[in-house]
């Protein structure tokens, strides 16, 4: 455990780019929407969401979920209820159409 300092450090040197320009940072406020108004206007279909799998006890289930789009997937996310695991899927798929 390095502490607080160690963990500051570790911060800056992950995201210096991030840090030195923070108007780079993108902050999507809603995944699902946005990847299904951007698959709207392109195809006219939305994605549809998988569950994958549930696991833990039923006081902490955690759930998988993948994300698809004619077929194909294009992320998965995983979380303590389905749709924060379907949030975390459809972010995955942005970042992926983000690199393209």
């Amino acid at each position: 455990d390095g502490g607080l300092d160690a963990a500051s450090d570790f911060v800056r040197r992950v995201f210096e780019d991030e840090l030195a320009n923070p108007d780079s940072i993108v902050v999507i406020e809603n995944p699902k929407g946005e990847l299904q108004e951007y698959f709207q206007s392109i195809t006219g279909v939305s994605p549809t969401y998988e569950l994958l799998s549930t696991s833990g006890p039923a006081h902490a289930r955690e759930f998988d979920v993948a994300v698809l789009q004619a077929g194909k997937e294009l992320g998965r996310g995983t979380g303590g209820s389905k749709k924060e695991a379907e949030s975390q899927a459809a972010s995955a798929a942005l970042a992926k159409l983000a690199q393209k």
